[in-house]
């Protein structure tokens, strides 16, 4: 995003519409300006219509009972609550729901030891059901960090550029290919195969055998 390195932002195009997902690190400091203006001033070219999707993550270094346990009162001081309450007046403005499930910390503090929730997932309803995961794995952890990773599974159509078969020319004996005098033989020919690897050996063992005339006007 402009004038910030602590908010990035990616989208996707495809059949299903447009999904915007942004990252978003905030130091403590920050208020909720940054993004709010970024929305009020891109709103149509990220959510313009019931196909557009939009999901937030990350580090939002906020305290409150909707995703911290309840016994954490210590967390809840009053300039925390303060706030928190921007970044919810922040989702209720663009209809943002919670993903990631209340009291699952984010975060071992390397000094203290305790476990805490300073990350979180949120996305438009209409995404809701397109997510099939949304957990932290504790373990491993990266290195040179306190947070746990966050895994989010999309089912979300995608569409596939199907493989188009070639001849593969490496497996052609080209001294009897090149003489015409020579009967051909099919193993002395370019065989065709699929563009995907893992295919390749099948696809030269089962696709047909162009005749010579075609591999010359080719």
């Amino acid at each position: 995003m402009p004038n910030t390195n602590d908010i990035t932002a990616i989208q996707l195009r495809e059949t299903y519409g447009k999904l915007t997902i942004f990252n978003i690190y905030n130091d403590c400091t920050h208020s909720k300006t940054t993004l709010h203006t970024f929305l009020w001033t891109q709103g149509r070219r990220i959510i313009g219509g019931n196909d557009d999707y939009m999901l937030w993550a990350d580090g939002f270094n906020r305290h409150h009972p909707l995703w911290d346990r309840d016994e954490d009162t210590r967390l809840f001081t009053r300039q925390a609550q303060r706030d928190a309450e921007k970044l919810i007046e922040l989702l209720a403005e663009h209809d943002m729901a919670m993903t990631l499930p209340k009291d699952i910390p984010t975060l071992h503090h390397m000094s203290s030891k305790k476990y805490l929730f300073p990350d979180n997932v949120f996305c438009t309803p209409n995404l809701r059901e397109s997510i099939t995961r949304c957990k932290v794995e504790a373990s491993p952890c990266p290195t040179c960090t306190d947070h746990f990773p966050i895994v989010i599974h999309l089912t979300i159509p995608q569409a596939r550029t199907p493989a188009n078969p070639n001849y593969n020319f490496r497996d052609v004996d080209w001294e009897l290919f090149q003489n015409p005098s020579k009967p051909t033989s099919p193993n002395s020919l370019p065989q065709m195969k699929s563009r995907q690897r893992s295919n390749s050996t099948k696809q030269a063992k089962t696709s047909p055998t162009p005749s010579r005339t075609q591999l010359l006007a080719a």
